[in-house]
């Protein structure tokens, strides 16, 4: 009975050890590198204008659903307990407004890159900080336009992986900075060595992301957040 219980917790443990290879990196030893790609499906983006002066578009919301964009992130081991990362995403929608006099679309779109440096706290904690760099561009309809705009923004996170039972994992990921806030939870499933195959789930939002004008009224703060379903796949070397 001891045997077939010393066997059954072995097998439980690397169990648990290769479910902990799975998205995110648990192991910033040097050379080491993670590389994850997917797409943002199923998405909604939302889009608030801020204390605006004109009547027939006071805090109203551009609501639309996101089409399927790519997000990409690679991770590398610098050193015992420290690693650079860099993640990339896309996100765009083709929103809708309803006013007191008329309804319209105007399509915007967020592109953000982050490049953090990383620090693994025991085997499944990770803290990270670094420079958010985002851009909102967007369209025009004639009256009614977004204007592009640029930021780089300072972000704290934290990122949490936890084993479950046999080739699964869940994970959370947090981050805040100025105007930003931002967290993911997530599950992983080792399809082969090296390979897990992540489904999650994202919230963005961000305050005083871009500019809304038209040619008789001045800018207008927008404020912008998004959520939805992102599948990808981790390859770890």
């Amino acid at each position: 009975m001891q045997k077939k219980f010393l066997i059954l917790s072995s097998l439980l443990a690397l169990s648990f050890a290769s479910a902990a290879w799975a998205a995110p990196l648990t192991n910033y030893s040097t050379g080491k590198v993670s590389f994850q790609v997917g797409v943002n499906t199923l998405n909604d983006m939302k889009s608030v204008l801020k204390n605006a002066t004109f009547n027939d578009l006071k805090d109203s919301t551009f609501d639309g659903h996101e089409k399927s964009k790519p997000y990409m992130g690679v991770t590398v081991g610098l050193c015992k307990g420290l690693a650079g990362q860099y993640r990339y995403e896309e996100l765009k929608s083709n929103p809708s407004v309803d006013t007191t006099s008329s309804s319209f679309n105007l399509p915007n779109k967020i592109r953000s890159q982050e490049y953090n440096l990383r620090y693994l706290y025991g085997k499944m904690l990770s803290f990270y900080a670094g420079d958010y760099h985002v851009k909102f561009s967007g369209g025009s309809n004639g009256e009614y336009a977004f204007r592009d705009k640029t930021k780089d923004i300072l972000h704290i996170g934290a990122t949490c992986v936890v084993p479950l039972i046999g080739n699964l994992c869940a994970w959370g990921d947090v981050g805040v900075g100025k105007d930003l806030y931002h967290y993911e939870v997530g599950v992983g499933y080792n399809i082969a060595k090296n390979i897990c195959l992540d489904v999650s789930y994202k919230y963005l939002r961000f305050d005083k992301m871009g500019e809304f004008c038209n040619t008789s009224i001045a800018n207008v703060k927008i404020d912008g957040k998004t959520r939805g379903l992102r599948v990808g796949l981790t390859f770890n070397f």
